[in-house]
């Protein structure tokens, strides 16, 4: 079973929000990925924040069964991708599992806002920006398609990774990942087919500045 955890502070604000919208919106049937969250510093069986449980229903999301659960390292062995809600997130967590980096990513450039402790008005805009990042950081993105990676895609894909990453695979690294399930995604062209992303931006589980679909 291949997962992606969705990584914040305590699990009880962002990313079990992140976690209901990426299923709400069948992220698990596009991708065959399993979704779950945890939290870097928390307990385990802490429900969501209400104003979490209210927003994340307002955009399809059904969390109100949630309960918290705190980041193991048998759980980043395990997981085919972590996804944090800030940078900071992701420097610790590449700090404490350096051997899992290329595994871990941000949802967006930017950090998610923290709402703990914020009204209603402040959970929706955290909620805004996290399906941002789940559309593929667009405000009103276009549909996604899909696709999984295939040989036509590999120049593209290249590209994308040398504009936006310091260590990036080359053609041929990514040929030997050809058959391996990754799926990548069209959102329309920009700079000639690649935006240029901030050093933290993640490999993800799409790449979605290119058409290469």
């Amino acid at each position: 079973m291949e997962t992606i955890i969705f990584v914040c502070t305590g699990n009880t604000c962002r990313s079990p929000m992140a976690e209901g919208l990426f299923r709400a919106h069948s992220g698990e049937e596009k991708t065959g990925l399993t979704a779950a969250s945890a939290g870097l510093y928390t307990e385990n069986g802490l429900p969501a924040s209400a104003n979490a449980v209210a927003a994340a229903g307002e955009r399809g999301a059904d969390i109100s069964a949630h309960r918290s659960r705190q980041l193991t390292p048998e759980m980043v062995r395990e997981a085919n991708y972590l996804v944090c809600m800030t940078g900071a997130h992701y420097d610790r967590l590449c700090e404490l599992f350096p051997d899992c980096a290329d595994k871990i990513f941000t949802l967006l450039p930017e950090d998610i806002s923290d709402p703990f402790g914020g009204d209603l008005a402040t959970y929706r805009r955290s909620a805004a920006e996290i399906d941002k990042g789940r559309a593929g950081g667009h405000q009103e993105p276009e549909p996604m398609n899909i696709v999984v990676m295939q040989e036509r895609h590999l120049a593209a894909l290249a590209e994308i990774e040398r504009a936006c990453f310091h260590a990036p695979w080359s053609e041929n690294m990514l040929r030997e990942e050809l058959g391996k399930g990754i799926f990548c995604g069209g959102a329309g062209r920009q700079n000639g087919g690649v935006r240029r992303l901030p050093d933290r931006a993640r490999r993800g589980v799409y790449y979605q500045c290119c058409r290469v679909a």
